[in-house]
């Protein structure tokens, strides 16, 4: 770690597939099928609970993740967080999906996290659970952390978009 500022893979997903199985129908298809369709640019709302399904939103309040890329082949299996993806070259890669169901299908995500959001290696946790980090604050139209509240804490910075995520320990 440099500064205040957190290397990508710590924040990003140490374990970058997800193997769901995604069962939930909508008047248009499977989930899955929903989320096959989806592009770069496109938004997700994460599941309360990881045995749910990734639902395409419109993007702004209700998106949790925004698509960077899409790619034809499963992400590694690597608990790790070191073996190479091909979302590797996105910079503000935080969190990959791979979709179990048919032809390999994986979504390179940037998370889009609020102020009070708790999150942890590319996820949303239930603050109440205690661990993983608190977004203290969340800074447009920078890419320099020292305007966030905590002095040398932790921070995202997602070059591209000029934003800053402040990060403090979730006491919970």
């Amino acid at each position: 770690m440099t500064g205040s500022r957190l290397p990508l893979r710590v924040l990003a997903s140490t374990l970058v597939l997800v193997a769901i199985a995604l069962a939930g129908c909508s008047d248009d298809g499977t989930a899955e099928d929903a989320l096959r369709d989806a592009s770069a640019g496109d938004c997700l709302a994460a599941p309360e609970d990881f045995d749910d399904d990734f639902e395409v939103v419109a993007c702004g309040e209700a998106a949790d993740y925004e698509i960077l890329l899409t790619v034809a082949e499963p992400l590694p299996d690597d608990p790790t967080g070191e073996a190479p993806t091909p979302c590797d070259d996105e910079q503000a890669y935080d969190y990959g999906l791979s979709l179990t169901e048919g032809d390999p299908w994986s979504l390179c995500l940037q998370q889009l996290p609020d102020e009070g959001d708790c999150v942890f290696q590319g996820r949303y946790l239930a603050c109440e659970d205690g661990g993983g980090n608190v977004v203290d604050a969340v800074l447009p139209d920078t890419t320099d952390p020292a305007g966030c509240p905590t002095p040398n804490g932790q921070s995202r910075v997602y070059e591209d978009d000029e934003v800053v995520v402040c990060l403090g320990a979730n006491q919970a």
